[in-house]
């Protein structure tokens, strides 16, 4: 892809605006506080558009946009179903978190439970992170890097996951929100410039609706192997849903930082009403892109990078170069960045040094971002083994999800769940979806996962009569945080609820 002076110019502008912001905050914060939380200090519009960064990746500028060019616009739900959990969770569940004054997941799980299941949770966690999703957001990444340059390294990896740590070992969470608020309007803009070259290309909506009007549906058959409306609209993807934006931390630990609720509520609407555009700006041109050149093609992950190298023009390329890095980093870093957090606090502080110092548990955690970024660069290559980085993280999720958001809900419902039926499920999640999905492959993932599920909460149910929890666990009220009848937040989650029907109306 050959670049103008303007192009040059914008990488530039992108790339010294990102540099500044990591100089400026790289020693601002040494306490763990500052480091990890940024000294509690977010306002919403940081918690917004971090989130998004956060979620939006090469793996959707690759894989999403993939299966768009495979499956079509069901992958659209992945994104508005998501919105109106999203608001389920700023609802019902971020009172409780906030009301707390936790800064990671396995924490309240101590509180609830005991220390063994923070300290398996933790690791598992831990485990997915490096494995699933930091894995599948390099892997994504570099082969967006290769298909829009042509330029080919085994250690391309390396030097994109590098890049990424500069950000972590550097300024901490605090620096990563603040480029992440670049990250998101840039994704924005060239996700938006995509779209509007390649409806161009095709003729204009019409024409577009016209050729691509057999992938324009939310719902598939109840036998397709991968999304079946029954999956999505009854089965698993609401328990993937769930935990991805209520037990996750790299999403949640945003909203951790800051003691107001309203303000954690404001952050996570401001995302969910971003991820109400994100169809369109990058399943929509995988779907043109199936239209346009699926003769040409041989991988769909290429569809999005082929797409835009084909159809930008020069002055705009810079753009797309800066939207791609910044899919990269935006996501790459968070994730990292929560990964440290539950090594430091959630491990290292809590089981191995519980007398660490500050500055101390601040370089722990840069060693350990390190440590896992070697891990991680020497896994990535292995994903070229299977068929599309979008669904492998997905899938594969189900070997811990289902434990996680059981023991979350468990934990609520009932003051009885006891540590065992908590230890039972997390451990026995992943042989059981697993064997699921090798004794039943013609199950879709999502229902296997849902299955999964039920399997896991009987089991649960049946320790809990058997052995009931007798002591009252106490978990801390560090902030006065209620369930606040704040009436402009409830207002735009109607209306956020009402458009997302509206969308899968209109394309069912």
């Amino acid at each position: 892809m050959s670049l103008s002076w303007i192009d040059i110019a914008t990488i530039i502008l992108f790339a010294g605006s990102i540099v500044y912001i990591i100089f400026r905050y790289s020693k601002e914060y040494k306490t763990s506080e500052g480091y990890f939380m940024a000294s509690k200090g977010l306002t919403w519009p940081l918690i917004g558009f971090s989130v998004i960064a956060s979620n939006i990746s090469t793996e959707h500028f690759i894989g999403m946009s993939g299966q768009g060019f495979n499956k079509g616009l069901v992958m659209a739900c992945y994104e508005w179903l998501s919105c109106i959990m999203i608001v389920i969770v700023a609802l019902f569940i971020l009172p409780k978190y906030l009301r707390a004054g936790i800064n990671t997941i396995p924490e309240y799980l101590e509180y609830r439970y005991n220390s063994s299941v923070r300290l398996l949770t933790s690791s598992i966690l831990l485990v997915a992170y490096i494995f699933l999703s930091l894995a599948g957001m390099l892997h994504s990444g570099v082969l967006a890097v290769e298909t829009i340059t042509g330029f080919s390294s085994p250690y391309l990896v390396w030097i994109i996951a590098f890049a990424g740590c500069l950000f972590i070992i550097s300024g901490g969470l605090k620096a990563v929100v603040l480029t992440d608020i670049v990250f998101t309007i840039v994704m924005i803009l060239g996700g938006t410039l995509v779209l509007i070259f390649s409806m161009v290309e095709i003729g204009g909506f019409a024409q577009f609706a016209s050729l691509a009007a057999p992938k324009l549906h939310t719902l598939l058959p109840s036998d397709d192997p991968d999304l079946p409306w029954d999956s999505i609209l009854l089965g698993g993807f609401w328990i993937g849903s769930l935990f991805y934006f209520g037990f996750n931390q790299y999403i949640l630990q945003r909203a951790f930082a800051t003691t107001s609720l309203s303000t954690a509520q404001k952050g996570m609407l401001l995302a969910a009403t971003i991820k109400l555009i994100i169809p369109f700006i990058i399943v929509v041109p995988g779907i043109i892109a199936f239209v346009l050149y699926s003769n040409e093609l041989d991988e769909a992950d290429k569809a999005y990078p082929y797409l835009a190298e084909r159809l930008l023009p020069n002055g705009l390329k810079g753009i797309f170069y800066c939207a791609i890095f910044a899919a990269v980093l935006g996501s790459f870093n968070s994730v990292l960045n929560s990964a440290s957090t539950i090594f430091s606090l959630d491990i290292y502080k809590r089981f191995l040094n519980k007398s660490i110092q500050e500055d101390s548990l601040v370089r722990v955690a840069k060693i350990s971002v390190i440590v896992m970024v070697v891990i991680c660069c020497l896994w990535t290559p292995y994903l070229k083994n299977f068929h599309g980085v979008f669904l492998y993280m997905k899938k594969y999720g189900g070997c811990f999800q289902p434990a996680i958001v059981i023991i979350f809900l468990g934990g609520w419902l009932s003051k009885k769940v006891p540590p065992a039926a908590a230890i039972a499920a997390l451990i026995l999640n992943p042989p059981l979806f697993l064997f699921f999905q090798n004794y039943f492959p013609k199950n879709s993932f999502l229902n296997n996962m849902g299955i999964t599920f039920i399997v896991l909460s009987i089991i649960v149910l049946m320790i809990t009569m058997t052995f009931p929890m007798n002591r009252p666990f106490d978990i801390p009220e560090k902030y006065k945080v209620r369930f606040e009848r704040n009436l402009g937040i409830f207002t735009w989650s109607i209306f956020m609820f009402t458009l997302v029907l509206t969308f899968l109306i209109i394309f069912l």
